[in-house]
């Protein structure tokens, strides 16, 4: 992430030891968002059935001709030749049809590891190596311990579940609740303090949960267990996302009078420059990071289809907070992202 390069600047801060208004009216602005440049944008896509029942037939017919190539290769070259092959469809966007497929290899691939890296000068093949050793972690690790992560009931319909993902909500809510209370007396608490509630503000865990609920039997009681349990890895996100935001959208922020953000909290708990704050948040983030990567590649007993989704929102925090806030305001490169994925056509 970009750090600002303008010279340090030091910022005055009010901060309120009490909760108390003192009879003052707030004198903090609020900005009018820019309406949504997507409107009714998916309420009218035209879609041509035909063309679609056509390109469905095409694919039934391709994929057993896929399938066939990714597990014919033969050779010592052979596990290798079928890892550069997964990188291919992942990026193609066409996995999900080859998941049994791309499981047995990746099995494969780990138990001939070194026989694959020993020898091989390509750096661009070792990194597509370990990249898709890295994206399928889990099944990796799973080999050595006990698969208790098959899960058989589903969220849907378990009313011990619906209580679960009430839990999660509820605390969001009040996460944000204490946030607008502390912005409205232009109170400024400690860095700690801070995060304590601004990692769950964040809404990491919320839509975690929702992320789960809409995966069925996919994602059984266990996961929301799992994540009701503050796991390390969700905890690194929360910290990850809170930072960043709080980063990308400081000055913004200022502008509008609200002091509480994490930028304002560590420079008057430390007594230090903007610069110097962005500096040892960003270290902070890189540290977050870290624990994910590390995390999600030896985490056992969890499926991996719920420690995707925690790594696939922590790839949209990224997208969405790399230099600039993009969720507030998207009309940069995420309009552009959601422009190219979703309205512009792939011509075939």
């Amino acid at each position: 992430m970009s750090v600002p390069t303008k010279p340090p600047k030091f910022v005055r801060l009010k901060a309120t030891t009490t909760m108390t208004r003192d009879d003052q009216e707030s004198n903090r602005t609020f900005k009018e968002l820019l309406p949504s440049p997507w409107t009714d944008q998916f309420h009218t896509i035209s879609v041509d059935v035909s063309e679609i029942d056509a390109l469905r037939k095409e694919i039934d017919v391709l994929k057993p001709k896929v399938k066939k190539a990714l597990m014919s290769y033969q050779g010592i070259d052979s596990a290798k030749k079928r890892i550069l092959m997964i990188y291919l469809l992942v990026s193609l966007g066409l996995a999900h049809h080859f998941e049994d497929e791309i499981d047995e290899t990746i099995k494969e691939g780990f138990e001939k590891k070194e026989e694959m890296i020993e020898g091989e000068n390509d750096l661009y093949t070792v990194s597509i190596i370990f990249w898709v050793f890295r994206r399928y972690g889990p099944y990796i690790f799973r080999r050595f311990t006990k698969d208790n992560g098959n899960f058989k009931e589903s969220l849907v319909g378990d009313a011990k579940d619906l209580i679960l993902l009430s839990m999660q909500f509820k605390t969001h809510v009040k996460a944000n609740f204490d946030l607008a209370k502390w912005g409205l007396v232009y109170h400024v608490p400690s860095f700690e303090e801070y995060m304590e509630v601004g990692e769950v503000e964040v809404a990491v865990y919320a839509t975690l949960a929702s992320r789960y609920m809409s995966m069925g039997k996919m994602a059984a009681k266990e996961a929301f267990e799992w994540l009701k349990s503050r796991p390390k890895l969700v905890q690194s996100l929360c910290v990850k996302g809170r930072l960043m935001d709080d980063i990308t959208g400081f000055q913004d922020d200022i502008s509008r009078g609200y002091v509480t953000n994490a930028v304002s909290c560590y420079m008057k708990q430390y007594g230090v420059s903007q610069n110097e704050a962005f500096r040892e948040l960003n270290k902070m983030v890189g540290e977050a990071d870290k624990i994910i990567n590390e995390e999600f590649l030896t985490k056992t007993g969890v499926r991996h289809c719920v420690l995707k989704a925690v790594i696939d929102l922590a790839r949209m925090i990224h997208v969405c907070y790399n230099g600039y806030e993009g969720y507030t305001d998207p009309q940069g490169k995420i309009k552009e992202y959601m422009t190219s994925m979703f309205v512009d056509q792939i011509r075939l």
